[in-house]
């Protein structure tokens, strides 16, 4: 996407950017409706929390923000923490983070 991003920019367009938001928990995925009309989705508060992080990356400089459930499941990667931010939707705020970058 960088590069993409820097090949439109060249171009004089604006750049892009892609915010993504990461939560681990208990959720359900399938086709949701009825045989006349259905969609293929997942539901449950780890997909709600996981969107709402997605929202909340517009406000940081970094494109991955990760939530407490996912930092407490993993092993392999290294966190850098961001402070609590109040999710709507959510009755207290919640741990953010984003992936530690080594240099």
């Amino acid at each position: 996407m960088a590069q993409f991003s820097r090949l439109r920019a060249a171009r004089g367009l604006p750049p892009l950017r892609v915010r993504i938001g990461i939560e681990s928990g208990e959720a359900m995925a399938g086709d949701y409706g009825t045989s006349f009309r259905s969609i293929y989705t997942a539901v449950g508060d780890s997909v709600n929390t996981a969107s709402r992080l997605e929202q909340a990356a517009r406000d940081y400089p970094y494109d991955v923000i990760v939530g407490e459930g996912t930092v407490g499941r993993s092993r392999r990667h290294r966190f850098l923490p961001l402070g609590e931010r109040q999710l709507r939707g959510k009755g207290k705020p919640i741990k953010l983070y984003t992936l530690e970058t080594t240099a």
